[in-house]
Parts: structure tokens; sequence; C-alpha cells
């Protein structure tokens, strides 16, 4: 989990971004094999009336949905809402 204050929708689809092109570009060795490592993100806002356990329940969703869509992908919740914003991965 990851911790971002002072961040838009635009800021915190970036900011994910990044992340997930990080990790794609990592290389694992084990056992003799290079393992490509990926990530699948879920990211939200804490509102004002949120519980920290409410967002975290929220980004997991997202990040369960990110893993539906395909590995290495990200899913944004909109500023505020239900909708999400997808970025897609390699």
């Amino acid at each position: 989990m990851i911790l971002v204050s002072d961040a838009n929708a635009e800021t915190l689809q970036d900011f994910s971004e990044r992340c997930r092109a990080i990790v794609s570009q990592t290389i694992v060795r084990w056992q003799g094999d290079a393992l490509q490592v990926f990530a699948s993100v879920g990211a939200t806002f804490l509102r004002d009336v949120d519980a920290a356990s409410e967002a975290i329940s929220r980004a997991d969703e997202l990040m369960y949905r990110s893993k539906h869509f395909g590995e290495n992908c990200a899913q944004i919740e909109s500023h505020g809402g239900r909708d999400s914003l997808e970025s897609a991965g390699n």
C-alpha cells in the first residue's frame, strides 16, 4: 500500500501508472530462471467520512478489478465517485 497526499485524479492515475511501469520492468532471478514481475493496482481517495478500513476496502476492490482485466494494469477511482478509470499496462 502506498499513501499519496494532495492528489487529484490525474495525479493519482499518473503516479499509479509510474509505479506499475517500474514494477513491470523488474526481473527476479529464481533458481536459474528470469521471472518478470507484474503489478495490479487499485487506487482510491481518502474521504473525510472514511474510516481507514473503508478506503483500504475500496482500494482492494479496485485492485481485484485490475486483476480481472489482466495483469499489469491499474484501476483508479474517480474523485468522490464509484466510477473507476482504467490505466492499461503492457
